[in-house]
């Protein structure tokens, strides 16, 4: 298991709300590191969630 697949394994366990925050914190991390977990984290929100629900917490990400 690579490095990101661990990543991925990692951010998938957690709560909808967990994965919610960390999204919210890393989207103004500017860190190269920071994307890698940002886009996972998003992945498995958009999984776990509604898909409105979904585009929805997206829209707040890019507003705030």
């Amino acid at each position: 298991m690579n490095a990101k697949q661990k990543i991925e394994a990692k951010v998938s366990a957690l709560s909808i709300a967990t994965l919610k925050d960390m999204a919210k914190q890393l989207i103004a991390d500017t860190r190269a590191e920071a994307d890698i977990v940002l886009s996972a984290t998003l992945d498995a929100l958009m999984v776990k969630m509604p898909e409105e629900a979904f585009v929805t917490f997206c829209g707040e990400l890019e507003a705030a």
